[in-house]
C-alpha cells in the first residue's frame, strides 16, 4: 500500500510539527482560558471545539506513524491514521462553518445576551481553534494527500456518530441544573436538541461526501489539462 502523501518525509515532518506545534499551544491556552461563572461548573470539555482540537492534535501525531517504514505502510496505519484525519476535517469543518455563520448572522445563538456571562477569546486564540484547524487539515488533505481516505461510508457514519454521542454523553454529565449548555443553539428542549445533534451528523456526513468529490476534482484536472494539450 502506498504512501497516501505527496511531500518528501522530511518537509512532510515540518509542517506537521508546525502544525501540531499551533495545535497544541491552542488547545493548551483555550484549557487554561477562564470560563464566566455559568459555565465553569462543568469545565471546558463540555465544548465540541476543545474536543475536536483533541483529535486534531491526535490526527497530526498519527501522521508522523505514517514516516516509519517499518509500519507507514501498515494496513491498521494507514486506516487510523484516515479515520483520525477525516474525523478531525469533518468536525473541525463543521465547528468553523457554524461559528463564524453564527457568529455573523446571530451571535446571541451561540454566546449570552449578557456580555459578562461571555467567554473572552483573544484574536489569535480565536482564530487559532476556530479556523486554523480546518486550514491545516484541509491544505493537508486536499494538497498533499494524494488519494482519498480509504474508508468506507459506514466507517466514516460510525466515526462522526461515535464523536457525537461520546460528545453527548460528556455534556449530559457535566452539564447539570441550573447551569445552561455551553452553546446558547442547544439551550433547548431535549427533543429538539436530538434534533440538532442530527441535523450536525448529518451535515458532518455531507461535508466528507463534497471533500471526496473536491478532491477527486483536483486530482484529476492536471491529468485531464494534459490530455488537452496532446
Amino acid at each position: 500500500m502506498a504512501v497516501p502523501y505527496k511531500l518528501p518525509t522530511s518537509t512532510f515532518f515540518t509542517v506537521n510539527t508546525l502544525g501540531l506545534a499551533l495545535a497544541l499551544w491552542g488547545l493548551k491556552t483555550e484549557l487554561n482560558n477562564p470560563l464566566p461563572p455559568q459555565l465553569q461548573e462543568a469545565g471546558h470539555y463540555q465544548f465540541l471545539t476543545d474536543l475536536a482540537l483533541i483529535v486534531t492534535v491526535l490526527s497530526i501525531v498519527s501522521n508522523y506513524l505514517i514516516m516509519i517504514p517499518e509500519i507507514g505502510e501498515d494496513f491498521f496505519t494507514v486506516q487510523l491514521t484516515a479515520i483520525l484525519n477525516a474525523t478531525a476535517l469533518v468536525f473541525e469543518s463543521l465547528i468553523s462553518s457554524i461559528y463564524w455563520t453564527l457568529r455573523a448572522i446571530d451571535p446571541t445563538l451561540l454566546f449570552p445576551d449578557n456580555e459578562e456571562e461571555r467567554i473572552i477569546l483573544s484574536t489569535a486564540l480565536d482564530l487559532t481553534i476556530h479556523l486554523f484547524p480546518v486550514l491545516f487539515l484541509s491544505s493537508e488533505f486536499f494538497l498533499n494527500r494524494s488519494t482519498r481516505f480509504p474508508l468506507k461510508y459506514q466507517t466514516v457514519i460510525a466515526a462522526i456518530s461515535f464523536f457525537l454521542i461520546v460528545y453527548w454523553v460528556i455534556l449530559e454529565s457535566v452539564v447539570k441544573d441550573p447551569y445552561p449548555y455551553p452553546y446558547e443553539f442547544l439551550n433547548v428542549d431535549p427533543i429538539t436538541r436530538a434534533f440538532v445533534f442530527v441535523f450536525i451528523a448529518s451535515l458532518g456526513f455531507t461535508y466528507y461526501l463534497a471533500f471526496e468529490f473536491f478532491h477527486s476534482v483536483i486530482e484529476t484536472a492536471p491529468a485531464d489539462g494534459k490530455k488537452k494539450d496532446e
